[in-house]
């Protein structure tokens, strides 16, 4: 489930991107977005779940 999830919020990402035709500059950013993602999620993980299970 939370693997959908992700997937579902990297598509929303990618939409407006895909629409405009990326410069190296637009794919900067969303790269800079898409690590910046990754990291609130496992900062969520690791305070929604200290054992590390999930």
């Amino acid at each position: 489930m939370k693997k959908l999830y992700a997937l579902m919020v990297v598509t929303l990402l990618l939409l407006p991107i895909a629409n405009i035709s990326p410069s190296k500059v637009d794919a900067k950013q969303y790269y800079a977005k898409v690590e910046n993602l990754e990291n609130q999620k496992q900062f969520y993980r690791m305070m929604v779940d200290p054992g590390g299970g999930g």
